[in-house]
């Protein structure tokens, strides 16, 4: 990850409420969701038996990405909320997400709502 994305890989467990970190004065902005989508996604970062920074670097990708409202980041948000099945949910997917998609606001609305109606018969998340 290029900088200043690749400083949240630095930054650790994110401590207290969500609003303990202004990622737009890291230099964070819209030209970086790629980036913080593809980061967000990073499976082999929060996969590990310890705790390295890097492990959180996700959530604050997440949190990031609502700050910054982004759009482009509805759909790969939900796909998060919906691989949260069975019994290998995430506590921070599960509290954390929905509070990013909140930030971004009403244009996640119809996206959610489609999610949710078109759930299979069981399915737990959108």
């Amino acid at each position: 990850y290029s900088p200043p994305v690749s400083e949240l890989l630095k930054l650790g467990r994110p401590d207290g409420g969500r609003e303990n970190v202004d990622y737009r004065a890291l230099g964070i902005g819209s030209e970086h969701v790629p980036d913080l989508i593809r980061l967000m996604r990073d499976e082999s970062l929060w996969q590990t038996e310890d705790e390295p920074p890097e492990v959180y670097a996700y959530i604050h990708a997440w949190r990031a990405l609502g700050q910054l409202r982004a759009e482009a980041a509805i759909e790969p948000l939900l796909d998060l909320l919906v691989d949260q099945e069975g019994d290998d949910w995430n506590d921070w997917v599960t509290e954390d997400v929905p509070q990013a998609l909140a930030e971004i606001g009403v244009p996640a609305l119809a996206p959610t709502l489609a999610r949710l109606a078109n759930r299979r018969p069981g399915q737990e998340a959108v």
